[in-house]
């Protein structure tokens, strides 16, 4: 899975898929309201939450279909 600046992810995703990424640095808590495009060019809007523990930064996507 590859996720842009601006964006786009390079990911099949599933209609409603959610996952939870696992990241090595510790960051405040983030939230952010995203457009993305995947491979089939449908668009979708996904919510961010970024939030930090003692050792791991987590970012759970949400996605939903708005094509």
């Amino acid at each position: 899975m590859r996720c842009d600046d601006d964006g786009v992810l390079s990911c099949p995703w599933d209609r409603h898929a959610s996952v939870v990424l696992k990241q090595r640095s510790i960051f405040t808590h983030t939230i952010s309201d995203l457009t993305l495009r995947i491979d089939s060019f449908q668009l979708f809007f996904y919510h961010r939450v970024e939030f930090k523990n003692k050792t791991e930064k987590f970012t759970e996507i949400e996605f939903i279909n708005i094509s």
